[in-house]
């Protein structure tokens, strides 16, 4: 099993909701605003490489996955 923890911090334009920790699942840059609550964003976050560079424990920020989110959710229409 996985022990991985996707770090996701405000930093100038790249933003989350009241600067911290949130059960909401949105971050935004601009005007791009992934839900990761979403079906399909841990996958994309997998896809995109979350587990490769961790390896089975760690951290790692979350912003270095933001394109591949991103995609998967303005391209899935499901709604939860």
């Amino acid at each position: 099993m996985a022990d991985l923890t996707l770090v996701v911090r405000a930093d100038g334009e790249r933003q989350v909701p009241d600067g911290g920790p949130s059960v909401s699942g949105f971050i935004w840059i601009g005007d791009r605003v992934p839900n990761l609550n979403k079906p399909g964003a841990v996958r994309a976050s997998i896809d995109a490489g979350w587990m490769t560079k961790a390896r089975t424990v760690g951290r790692r920020n979350g912003w270095d996955l933001f394109d591949a989110v991103y995609a998967s959710s303005a391209t899935s229409s499901s709604t939860l």
